[in-house]
This record gives structure tokens, sequence and C-alpha cells, in this order.
């Protein structure tokens, strides 16, 4: 049973890969087979064009004989007859052998189009995928030079500045303005194919017109030059027929061939008159089109009217009619028919000087055909050593096709099982790698999200500490200051007692004084004579007085002077207080950037809070994939019970199925212990998220303790830091074991990927 049951999925999953193949072969041949339908409909219209100036002198029955004829329209309706064919998924055979040998023709015809494009297109896919493939080796060594390019610029950045926030802030913004502008611009490599398939179709197409308008210039060339090799051998048996009769009968033939050449020559001006007048009206009608149809038109015009001329030419050369009849003339008879006949041999003659003119012309147009002649044989050699070029390169493709056969013949001795639980082994291989390689891009980003936030920490904490030293160094000087103008005050305070004393002592030196000068007076009252003789003293003490009344006034502003003193004293103290009320509400703007930071906190808590949910969804993943394994176990047990037959293959795909099994389960335990470790790393994480809060809550308490504890906290930061590296080492090791699976997994995919492309040869 279990045996039936492999054999019967093998079967189903061939068929499945089978059809596959079909279906996308399908599209491919539709894409050639519109390519060549696009392609035939360009050249039919261009042919069409071509051929429009003749198409005015052909009856209705000749023009549906000639486009039920057609070539294109054959083609076309084979063109149309098989893309039918591939949309039914029908193959009719047998109606090739009812078929006419026209259409037979043009199977041929779109059979060798279809395998040249097809030829074409695999070439150009080899070469694609063989450059991508060396294009992603080296991309993937860039990427790993740049990665440490950017670690070395990175440790710069923070030995300079010491801060890395806004190169981070920068290069988000700018890799986001740069990631959508790339995914909305097209890649140049479409680009440059575009132009490159319409400029190779443009060329085709206009070889194609080249070469068909000179095959029809050759022809009518050809036709022309026998039409003149007639008329000349016309006009050489007319003169001798003129030479060889007698003079009596050369008259009178002569006289009947004028009045008949005459009449005719009439008869051929009024054709040649009224084809003139239609060929100016098809001119004037087909001017409005393109410039083809025009030449065209033209070039038939000029053929029938070089014809037309060669004709009539022959039979009224100068130099025939006028020696035979000088010769003929009977002398001393004339009469009015010859006078008739001398000024219609006048007329005559300067018409044949026209037509000269017209031959001369003729025969410039003659001589540029012979060149063109020669170039287009030119040319048709270079395209006869083109082909034999191509067939030369056809036997090498039919050698390698060979070639290809019997390495397909070899490579198809290969055991199919072998090959299909290699396919399946690696698909399953891929999807794991892709479901762990979002999700450790997930925890990438959620790694970087927590070390930018901890930097973005770090940095404000930093920022706070340089904003407290700075505030401490300016209080310092502040008080400094402050104890400087006090012990000014001081001075200035005992220098202004001093001065006091000194005032009051020279007061009571004055009142003194003029005690002295009331007792003095007194006496002079009672002592006049005595005055009259110290008046000389008295003199002495009025100018001692007025050297007093000076010290007097000087102590006065001296003490001006001091009293303004002090009070620009009292607007220092002033000034003093009220930096120290400004110092003040710094002190309380940094509680509220404190209560700010409590804030920030509560976010990050939220933000571990989403954390948590997008792991919670990761397990709802996991357990959604463990369902989707057990539903796969299930339907794997019914098909065994169901296939029961299948008991000689079953030992050796049950070996595989349980290796399978076993490194599946190996995978998903790795998993396991891969999310456990980082829901660890989580926690780790979280808590020191949390031990963070708690310090930057006690980071005020911290200010004002020593420098001791300053450095303590550096310790922590830094063995957090460290903590963080670690983790950030660990998560590359995981990611480089990662790209080694990767590695090996495509090593194993290149050579059934070759052997996939030879079979796609054969």
């Amino acid at each position: 049973m279990e045996r039936s049951g492999v054999r019967l999925r093998l079967e189903d999953s061939a068929k499945w890969n089978a059809t596959d193949a079909q279906d996308r072969g399908r599209g491919i041949l539709l894409q050639l087979l519109t390519q060549i339908t696009e392609f035939l409909e360009r050249k039919e219209m261009m042919s069409s064009r071509v051929a429009a100036s003749n198409e005015w002198r052909k009856s209705r029955s000749r023009r549906h004989a000639e486009s039920s004829n057609n070539l294109f329209e054959v083609v076309l309706q084979v063109c149309g007859q098989r893309m039918r064919r591939l949309k039914r998924s029908e193959r009719d055979q047998d109606e090739l052998s009812a078929q006419s040998p026209r259409v037979l023709v043009a199977e041929a015809i779109v059979q060798e189009l279809l395998v040249s494009l097809m030829e074409l297109r695999m070439k150009e896919k080899e070469t694609m995928v063989m450059d991508e493939v060396e294009n992603v080796e080296v991309m993937r060594k860039l990427h790993v030079h740049l990665k440490r390019d950017e670690e070395q610029v990175r440790n710069r950045v923070c030995v300079g500045a010491g801060d890395e926030q806004q190169l981070e802030e920068l290069q988000l913004m700018l890799r986001t303005d740069f990631l959508e502008e790339v995914a909305s611009a097209d890649s140049p490599q479409k680009r440059q194919q575009t132009e490159s398939a319409a400029n190779n179709e443009a060329s085709l197409q206009f070889a194609w017109e080249t070469i068909d308008d000179q095959k029809k210039e050759i022809v009518r060339l050809r036709a022309e030059n026998e039409e003149l090799k007639r008329s000349t051998g016309r006009s050489s048996s007319l003169k001798a027929s003129l030479l060889d009769d007698d003079p009596a009968k050369v008259i009178e033939h002569l006289r009947s061939q004028l009045s008949s050449h005459h009449d005719k020559n009439l008869d051929i001006l009024q054709d040649h008159i009224q084809r003139l007048e239609r060929a100016l009206q098809t001119a004037t009608a087909t001017a409005r089109k393109k410039s083809r149809g025009w030449d065209g038109s033209r070039s038939t015009m000029d053929s029938s009217r070089s014809t037309e001329q060669d004709d009539w030419s022959s039979l009224l050369s100068r130099s025939a009619v006028g020696t035979d009849f000088s010769r003929t003339q009977v002398p001393r008879r004339k009469c009015e028919e010859c006078r008739k006949s001398a000024a219609s041999l006048l007329a005559l003659r300067s018409e044949v000087k026209q037509l000269r003119a017209h031959a001369a012309t003729d025969e410039e147009s003659l001589v540029q055909a012979e060149k063109d002649r020669g170039q287009l044989q030119r040319e048709n050699a270079a395209l006869s050593t083109g082909l034999l070029t191509a067939k030369q390169k056809q036997e090498e493709l039919r050698q390698m096709i060979v070639d290809l056969t019997q390495e397909k013949h070899q490579l198809q001795n290969l055991s199919d099982s072998e090959e299909r639980t290699s396919e399946r082994t690696i698909c399953l291989l891929k999807d794991q790698l892709g479901a762990l390689e979002k999700q450790k891009a997930h925890q990438k980003r959620k790694l970087d999200e927590l070390i930018a936030t901890y930097d973005a920490e770090c940095s404000e904490k930093q920022a706070l500490m340089k904003t407290y030293a700075e505030l401490e160094e300016t209080n310092m000087d502040l008080s400094k200051s402050a104890t400087e103008l006090q012990a000014q005050m001081t001075s200035l305070k005992e220098f202004a007692e001093r001065q006091k004393e000194v005032i009051n002592a020279q007061d009571v030196v004055v009142t003194d004084l003029r005690a002295q000068l009331n007792s003095k007076e007194q006496d002079g009252k009672t002592q006049a004579t005595a005055l009259q003789k110290k008046q000389a003293v008295i003199s002495n003490l009025k100018a001692e007085l007025s050297e007093l009344q000076l010290r007097l006034d000087k102590l006065e502003s001296e003490k001006r002077k001091a009293s303004g003193e002090n009070e620009r004293l009292l607007q220092t103290l002033d000034e003093c207080k009220r930096k120290n009320q400004r110092l003040e509400l710094g002190i309380e703007e940094l509680k509220q950037g404190k209560e700010l930071i409590v804030s920030l906190q509560q976010v990050e808590r939220e933000n571990s809070a989403l954390q948590h949910s997008e792991l919670q969804q990761a397990r709802e993943q996991i357990n959604s994939m463990n369902i989707q394994l057990s539903s796969t176990k299930t339907e794997c047990i019914k098909l065994e019970q169901a296939l029961a037959e299948m008991k000689e293959a079953n030992d050796t795909l049950r070996q595989d199925r349980d290796s399978a099994e076993a490194q599946h389960t190996k995978e998903v335990k790795q998993l396991r212990d891969e999310l456990k470790a980082m829901q660890q790393d989580r926690t780790v994480l979280e808590e020191q998220v949390k031990a963070q809060e708690e310090l930057q809550e006690k980071l005020d308490t911290m200010k004002r303790t020593s420098v001791g504890q300053k450095e303590q906290i550096g310790k922590g930061s830094k063995a957090r830091y460290k903590a963080c590296q670690k983790n950030s080492t660990a998560y590359n090791d995981d990611l480089k074991k990662l790209k080694l699976i990767a590695t090996q997994l495509l090593l194993l995919e290149k050579p059934r990927a070759r052997q996939k492309k030879k079979m796609k040869w054969n």
C-alpha cells in the first residue's frame, strides 16, 4: 500500500510538472507568433504603400485575385490558425495533408521563423542568466566589503563627533527616499533591451523595403533596355528600305509616309498630352499621400513616357527624313503639297529636337540605372556572403543539437526517483529558509530598534551630564563673584567708617575754632588794639580756614562717591539675585526634562508591548505551520494507506522520507531553539531597559553624589553596551550560518539547473 501510494504521488507530481511545462511552452509560442504577426502586418503595410501608385490601373477582379494569392495574408492566416490551436491546446496534424501547396509553403515559413526566433530568445536568456549569476557573486563580495567600510566609517564618526544620532537620522531619510525612487523607476537594462529591439526591427524593415524597391527598379530598367534595343533595330531596317527603292516610289512612299506620320504624330501628341494630364491628376492625388507612393507613380510615368518617346522618335529621326527628302526632291517642281510638307517637316524637326533632348535625359537616367544596378549587384553579393555565414552557423547549431541530444540521452539514464526527491527536499529547504530569513529579518529590525533607542538614551544622558557640569561651573563662578563682591562691600564699609571718624574729628576741630573765634571777637571788642596787632595772625588763620573748607568739600565729594559705589554694589547684588532665579528656572526645566524622559520610557514600554504582540503573532504563525505540517502528515498517511501495491520501491523511499522527516524535525528544533534564544535575548533587553529606566529615575540623586558613583554608572553602561555587542555578534553568527546553508543549497541546485538547461536545449 505504501509503495503504491508513493508511486501515485510521484506520477501526480510528474503530471503536474509536465502540465506546467506545457502551459509555459504554449505561452512562449503565443508570444513568438504574436511577434511574427506584428512583423508581417508591418511588412504588408509597407509593401501596400509601395504598390499604391499602380493600383489605380488595375480592375477590381484583378485586385481580388492578387489579394487572394497574397503570401502575406496566407502566412497571417497560418499564424492565426496556430494561435487558435495553442489556445485550444490541440494539434490537428491531419489537416496538413489536405492543405494547398501555398499554405504548406506558408507553414514552412512560419516554422523557420519560429525556430530562428526561439534560438535568439534562448541565447538571450542564457547570456542573461550567466551574467546575472556572475553579478550576484560580485555583488555578494561587494556587500561584504561595503559592510566593513560602513563599520569603519561609523567608528570614525563616533570617535570624531561623539554622537551617532544625526548620522542615523540622515541615513534613514536618504534610505527611504532612495528606495522609493529605485522601486518606482524602471531598470536601465530593460530600456536598453527595448531600444535595441526597436532599432533592430526598424533596420530589418528598412532593409526589406530597400531590397524590394531595388528589385522592382531592376525589372523596369531591363524592360526599358529591351524596348530601346527593339527601337534601334526598327530604325536601321527603315533606313535600309528607303535607300534601296526607286526614286519615284521613294517620293510617293515619302509623301504617303509624311501624311501618315503627320497624322500619327498628331495622335501621339494628343495621347501624350492626355497622359500628361492624367499623370498630373494622379500626382496631385498621390502628393497628399506618403513619399513612397509618389515615387512609385513617378517611376511608372517616366517609364511610360520613355517608351512612348522611343516608339515615335525612331520614326522621326532627323537625319533619315532630311537626307531622303533632299535626295529625292525634284527641282523646279514645287507644289502646295510640298510647301505644306516642308512646313510640317519644320514643325516635326522642332519636335524631333525636343524628343532628342528627352532621349538625352533618358540616356542619363539609363546610366544612373546601370550604376544603381552595379551597386545592387554588390549588395546582393554581400547578402549572399551573409547567407553563407548564416548557413555555416546553422550547421554548427545542428552539430550542437546533436551533441545536446547525446547528452540528453546520457542524462535520461539517471534515476527519476533521486531527482524528484532532491527537488522536493530543495523546495522544502527553500521554503524553510525563506521563513527563517523573514523571522531573522524581523528580529534584526527589532534588535536595531532597541540598539537605536539605547544609543539615543545614552546620548541624551551624556547631554544631560554635560549641561549639569556646565551649570555647576557657572554656579561656582557666580559664588566666587558673590564672595568677591561681599569682600569689596566690607572693605568699602570699613573705609566709609574711617572717613566718618575723620570727618567727625574735623567737625570737632571746626567747632573748637569757632569757639576760639567767638572768644577772640569778644576779646577783640575789648582789645581793639590787640586785634590790630594780631591782624596778620587772623589773616593766617583765615587762610587755614579756607584750606579746611576745601578739605571739607573734598570729603563731601568722596562721601557722595562712596554712596554711588554703594548703590552700584546694591545693583550688582540685585543682578546676582536675578541670576540665581534664572538658575532655579533652569533647574526646574531640567526637572521637566526628567519628566519627559519618564514619558519616553513609558512609550518604550508600549513599544516593548507591541514587540511582545508581534512575537505572539510569530508564535501563532509557527502554530499554523505546525497545523499545516500535521495536515500534510495526515494526507501522507492517507496516501500510504491507499497505495499498498508499491512494496518494492517503498524501502528506498521510506528511508528518504525518514531522513527528510528527521531533517525537518531537526530544523523545527533548531527554529524552536532560535526562538527561545531570541525570547531570552528579548527578556534580557527588557531587563536592560528596566534597569535603564531605574537609572534615569535615580539620575538626580546620582548627580548630587560623588564622582565615584558616576564612574560606577559609566562602568554599568559599558557592561550593558558590551552585552548588546555580544548579542549582535551572536546574531551575526546566526546570519552567517544561514548564509552557509543557502550557499550549500545553491550548490545543490546548480547541477540540477544545468541538467534542466540541457533538457530545454534538447
